[in-house]
């Protein structure tokens, strides 16, 4: 092999292993088989980019595997859709962050190699590392200013970063696989449910197919869903149906939108949502973004002291609601205020009693939840706990009547016409 398309070798930390490093250039696309079966840093180039340069260039993270099993990871962080969100520092703006704060770096939740219950042990697994603030969907150039009351020019460009890692990913894993999971955390759950259609349609082909979207419902404040999409540059994406990107372009485009019909779509493949019923950082950015969109008299709720738990929760159940008319939505809840899970330890204790408590004897806990999405048949129902009869709308000690029971199937009829 020659000098130039050796991968070279980084510490990453005592505590965290060795990670090879690897940039495309010439002839040498960084393929896998070069990889010597170690975690890979590549470092793609081209139109990537993370809001602050100054970590180093944008790059994605590879832990080698069977080529026809892939994992497809999309990474959290927060968001920054304004300057009063820059300023406050509500995303992750650099690379040398994310790979800090990143699944494959700590090994916990599904990048946990010694765990005998993780069904991902060997599989490929592609995270998409998250330095630019737009819920992975953004293509456009922001100008933010710093606390001195400089301007710059941020290049949000989340998209583009998705793209070189999926161009990546489709150039190293077999044609067809056998096994894929589309996955993300925090922010990264909102680009899984984003990219979600894209991928199961026009980019993968598999045998078998699910979506785990871990931790970002998507529940918004009133008037702002479309705003934000808009002011991310995303709505000329061809992630999105021409019709979304009219929509799109109206300013009236949300989240359950084109998650409908994304569910609606893909009939053979289950879409199953990891949720803590009092999600406290969800909670957090449904306030930050109210409050950022009052300041600039965007939005027609003006009263607001802030969404407490049992609010957050209703308003997640109604908005599962739209989902649950499919047979392939599934969705678990956990009792408490946790957030995130799939690349946290706490990913093999969480249950519907809580996120370090199990779940009760009739119901299986999330990890193993998880993989039936995976492993067997691949569909496992809506799990919840409860403590009150009834809906109550002062409590989250309760399952909405609404989406519980659920059974979970998937089909085998071509998909209904979405209108």
């Amino acid at each position: 092999m020659k000098a130039q398309e050796q991968a070279r070798i980084v510490a990453a930390g005592q505590t965290n292993g060795v990670f090879n490093e690897c940039t495309p250039s010439g002839t040498n696309r960084c393929p896998m088989s070069s990889f010597g079966g170690r975690k890979t840093i590549v470092r793609p180039g081209g139109q990537t980019s993370c809001l602050d340069s100054s970590g180093g260039e944008y790059a994605f993270l590879v832990t080698p595997g069977d080529t026809d099993k892939l994992l497809f990871y999309l990474q959290g962080g927060g968001a920054c859709w304004d300057p009063i969100s820059w300023a406050i520092g509500a995303c992750t703006k650099n690379i040398t962050f994310a790979f800090d704060t990143s699944g494959m770096r700590s090994g916990k939740g599904m990048f946990n190699p010694s765990n005998g219950e993780n069904v991902y042990q060997t599989f490929t697994i592609v995270e998409i590392l998250y330095c630019s603030g737009d819920g992975h969907v953004g293509n456009t150039t922001r100008n933010f200013t710093d606390s001195s009351g400089d301007g710059y020019r941020k290049p949000q460009v989340g998209y583009q970063n998705v793209k070189a890692a999926l161009d990546w990913t489709l150039a190293n894993t077999d044609a067809k696989l056998s096994q894929l999971t589309i996955t993300g955390d925090s922010a990264g759950a909102l680009g899984t449910q984003a990219w979600a259609n894209s991928l199961l349609q026009e980019k993968f082909k598999y045998e078998k197919a699910n979506v785990i979207v871990d931790s970002y419902a998507a529940y918004f404040p009133p008037d702002t869903t479309a705003p934000t999409i808009q002011s991310f540059g995303a709505c000329d994406l061809p992630i999105f149906t021409q019709a979304q990107q009219t929509l799109c372009t109206d300013g009236v485009l949300t989240v359950p939108m084109f998650m409908s019909q994304t569910i609606q779509g893909n009939p053979l493949v289950p879409f199953a949502y990891l949720q803590s019923k009092a999600d406290l950082v969800q909670r957090g950015f449904y306030d930050l973004i109210w409050f950022t969109y009052v300041l600039q008299g965007r939005t027609s709720e003006q009263n607001w002291l802030g969404i407490s738990g049992p609010d957050f929760y209703s308003g997640t159940n109604e908005l599962f609601q739209v989902y649950n008319e499919f047979s392939n939505f599934a969705v678990f809840y956990v009792d408490g205020e946790t957030h995130t899970f799939t690349e946290m330890d706490w990913y093999y204790t969480a249950g519907t009693l809580g996120s370090t408590s199990g779940s009760p004897h009739n119901q299986p806990p999330m990890y193993e939840w998880v993989n039936g999405f995976t492993e067997g048949d691949g569909c496992p129902g809506s799990q919840c706990n409860s403590q009150l009869e009834g809906n109550n709308a002062d409590s989250t000690e309760y399952c909405d009547q609404q989406l519980f029971p659920k059974s979970c199937s998937v089909s085998t009829a071509p998909a209904r016409e979405v209108q």
